[in-house]
């Protein structure tokens, strides 16, 4: 995921230890989502079945999509940053869409 790898950077220039607990945190969610899809809240304003669940620690939120048999994360984001600007269009690409 390629705003895991931005996140990490960025947390990373104050403290390596926290960046890896970052990315531990994140791996727990990912795998929490995988086996529960429907806990993260819906988030209609972004797009089409798109939800959001927080990752509290950080302050960061994951966006994904699922249907019955995958979940696609879609962006993970530090929650004070401008939706808006991050999805000027309002739906929110695949991150690891080379074309979104």
């Amino acid at each position: 995921m390629r705003d895991a790898a931005h996140a990490y950077a960025y947390v990373a220039r104050r403290s390596d230890a926290a960046a890896d607990r970052l990315l531990d945190d994140l791996d727990r969610m990912v795998a929490l989502l995988a086996e529960n899809p429907g806990v993260g809240s819906q988030r209609p304003e972004l797009g089409e079945g798109v939800r959001s669940f927080p990752l509290r620690r950080f302050k960061y939120l994951i966006f994904y999509r699922y249907d019955e048999a995958v979940v696609r994360h879609l962006r993970f984001i530090h929650g004070a940053r401008d939706l808006a600007a991050v999805w000027p269009s309002g739906e929110p690409a695949d991150e690891d869409d080379p074309g979104g």
